[in-house]
Formats: C-alpha cells, structure tokens, sequence
C-alpha cells in the first residue's frame, strides 16, 4: 500500500470554497488582527505596565521603539510562518494515520488542518475585542495571557503557577472547535470511522499540548 504525500490541493471543498483561497482568507484576518494588537493594545503605555517593574523608563521606550521597527518583518513572515505551520500540523497528523495504515492524501490533511485553523484565527478577535475594554493602564501581563470562553476564567487563577494558566487556558471553546473540524474533516473523507478519528485528533491535540507546555515550563524557569 502506498502513501501520498503530494501538496496536490483539492479544487474544491464542500463549502465550495478552495484550499488557497480559504489559506488566503485567514492569512489577511491573522494580518488585520496582528496590527490591531500592534496599534491597539501592545501600546507604550502597556509596554512600561509589563516593564517597568524591570527596566528603567530609557530602556523600555528603547525596546518598544525597537519592536516596532521589527513588526514590519513580521508581517512579511506571517505569510511563510502561517503556511509552515499549517504543513507541519498536516504532516503531524498524517503520522498516527500512517501507523494505523489510512492512507489520507497530505493535500486532503492540508486542506482539512487549513479549514481548522480559522477557529483560531477566532480566538484571536475573541481575545482583541475582549482586550478592547480594557484601558491601557488596566493591561498587565495576567490579562495578556487570559484565553477567553477557557477555564482560567472562571476563577482567580493569578496565583497559581504558569503552566497550570496554561493548561486551564487551553481548555477553551475554541481549541474544541478546532478539534471538532479536524475530526469532522477526518471521518469526511471515507476512509477512517469515527472512533479512530476521535482518538487521532486527540493524541494530536495531546502532542502538541505537552510540546507547548514544555516550552512554557522552560521560559517560566528561566524568568522565575
């Protein structure tokens, strides 16, 4: 039995939309949202509320000048970034179907793990509108890293550590979403039921939650 890992992408979804225009969609929604955090909320005035507790005055508005002279490369990059992570999602995915001997072309995963993302791309207006009511003086770190429609907040979790925010912030709306559309998109291609669907999204979902807790555990021990 062969295995396809062609980047040959499907003409058409059901929604009648094509792969690359839906990439395309998100990828300006994920630019818009991107300058709006920039111009809105990652303001001077947040800038020294997260700062100044460990850098002087001189040295903050530095670094805030600094990061914007850089926010112009990285919306050049999101285009590359963006794609590069929708490949790796899809590759990642494609790994337990491989073992388990379903033979999902890679442009179907691409295409599937692609639609999935848009839930993501919600989560980030959800968290700039919720951001929006906020003043720039109210803006602390606590309230950057709050997910919205999560677990962490339904309750005082600002002392607690910062991987276990984490973890109550992955539980949110949209990360089930975003489960939700890869499981769906998986059982709609025919060839894997849906209980063997349900346990690769979720060891996917496990992978990458222990990956990026990984990486919040170190940077917290690092900073701590």
């Amino acid at each position: 039995m062969s295995y396809s890992l062609t980047c040959e992408t499907p003409l058409k979804t059901d929604l009648g939309v094509k792969t690359w225009q839906m990439f395309l969609l998100i990828l300006l929604a994920n630019l818009v949202v991107s300058w709006c955090f920039n111009e809105i909320v990652f303001t001077r005035e947040v800038y020294h509320n997260i700062l100044s507790e460990r850098l002087d005055v001189n040295r903050i508005d530095e670094y805030f000048d600094f990061s914007r002279k850089l926010t112009v490369w990285g919306y050049l990059a999101q285009p590359f970034l963006f794609g590069l992570q929708i490949t790796f999602f899809a590759l990642l995915l494609q790994m337990p179907l491989l073992l388990m001997l379903v033979e999902i072309p890679f442009s179907r995963l691409f295409t599937i793990v692609t639609f999935a993302s848009l839930t993501m791309t919600g989560l980030s207006v959800a968290k700039l509108l919720s951001l929006s009511f906020y003043h720039s003086t109210e803006i602390t770190r606590e309230t950057l890293e709050l997910t919205p429609l999560s677990l962490a907040v339904v309750g005082d979790i600002s002392a607690l550590p910062k991987t276990i925010n984490f973890l109550l912030g992955k539980f949110n709306f949209f990360e089930l979403a975003w489960c939700f559309m890869l499981g769906k998109g998986l059982i709609e291609t025919g060839k894997i039921s849906k209980a063997k669907a349900i346990g690769v999204v979720f060891s996917f979902w496990i992978a990458l939650l222990l990956f990026q807790l990984g990486i919040v555990a170190y940077f917290d021990g690092i900073t701590s």
